[in-house]
């Protein structure tokens, strides 16, 4: 590198530095739960905040310690963090929409120092775990983080009563979450490890799979079922929200910045839907590999149905029968067991069969409720 370049790099480190210096000394100490409480009071505001960090199947979370709710996060966009949730899904008004699209905001920077590498390291490292636990990690993380806070009090997708789409705006997965950090800079790090240990010991199940058509090993577990039933025409509509092969139907599949903050957010679409709404689903493959992607696809498929749908439905009645179709396909791959993030059994094989359907339903209500996955 010659002087002029290398004095132009020492330059923009420091411009970078400096920045980022600005951004600590603006920011107001806040809690998880007031900002969450009250979203647009804080909106474009930089904040210092203190709390429990978990990353889950869908979900990237910081929880309060006094309220339920919970604030989402993200990193900059064009960020290469390995941390995130598995599988996500973001909405974005089409260009044929007659809804009104939420706010665009500018970009931010991250401070990417040594404790936000070993914040990135502890929330994506996988657990040992027996058989396939889908999207887990092995820590949640307590940090201090500082960043700008986005806010709205119409998170998610509104619709008339004829179902017709009036506004978009929100954060995080299916936009459901009224307030959201940018994340600037990570201080203060220390991991909480997860309890794994209830999960089955069992041969086989493996964390991954060989399968290479996931379309094809979701649509055949199909099979198990009787025809004419509900579980594999819910695997089908599943699939089906898909779209066929060259069909554009207004999803977008895609691997990767799982946890950046989407591009285009707050504006509409330079792309037409058939109904006025585009959908991207993002999976991290690193997370999700073999048949286990298998079941996030089933999982997406679900809430795509429902996201599309003339019926508002709430983020955690989505999630619920989002998880019923994944199940469905993990007993249609006569799968032994599933374990969920933060170490929840969702199923096992083992259980007597006047039980599974009872300890099934309470595991999910479990997961949901323990991990907080409602945004408020």
């Amino acid at each position: 590198m010659n002087r002029y370049r290398w004095t132009r790099y020492v330059f923009a480190m420091g411009c970078v530095a400096g920045l980022a210096a600005a951004a600590k000394a603006q920011a107001v100490d806040a809690s998880v739960c007031d900002v969450v409480n009250h979203p647009t009071k804080f909106d474009g505001k930089t904040v210092r905040v203190k709390g429990l960090v978990q990353v889950d199947f869908d979900s990237f979370i910081m929880r309060g310690d006094t309220c339920t709710s919970s604030l989402w996060l993200s990193y900059p966009a064009g960020t290469k963090a390995k941390s995130g949730p598995a599988a996500v899904l973001t909405l974005q008004l089409a260009a044929n929409s007659t809804g009104t699209p939420g706010t665009a905001r500018p970009a931010v920077t991250l401070e990417k120092n040594q404790d936000f590498l070993n914040f990135d390291l502890l929330l994506s490292t996988r657990p040992k775990t027996n058989g396939m636990c889908l999207g887990c990690v092995k820590s949640d993380v307590m940090a201090t983080l500082v960043g700008r806070v986005d806010g709205t009090e119409n998170a998610g997708l509104a619709r008339d009563k004829d179902g017709k789409i009036t506004s978009l705006d929100g954060f995080g997965n299916m936009n459901q979450y009224s307030a959201r950090l940018v994340i600037e800079s990570v201080s203060d790090v220390t991991a909480k490890e997860i309890d794994y240990s209830k999960t089955p010991k069992v041969d086989g199940d493996s964390q991954g799979g060989t399968a290479k058509d996931y379309m094809a090993l979701t649509k055949k577990t199909e099979d198990v079922f009787p025809k004419g039933t509900d579980a594999p025409a819910q695997i089908q509509a599943a699939l089906d929200a898909y779209g066929a092969p060259g069909q554009d139907n207004g999803v977008m599949l895609a691997f990767g910045d799982m946890a950046n903050v989407p591009d285009g957010e707050g504006t509409k679409s330079t792309k037409n839907s058939p109904d006025g709404l585009l959908l991207t689903v993002r999976f991290d493959g690193d997370k999700l590999k073999g048949d286990a992607l298998s079941r996030a696809i089933a999982h997406e498929g679900t809430a795509i149905v429902l996201l599309r749908g003339k019926e508002t439905m709430g983020c955690n009645a989505i999630e619920i029968k989002a998880w019923g179709t994944a199940l469905t396909v993990t007993i249609g791959a006569r799968q032994k067991t599933l374990t969920l993030p933060g170490g929840t059994v969702l199923w096992s094989d083992s259980w007597s069969a006047a039980d599974k359907n009872a300890n099934a339903s309470a595991a999910l209500t479990s997961y949901l409720d323990d991990r907080d996955e409602s945004p408020r």
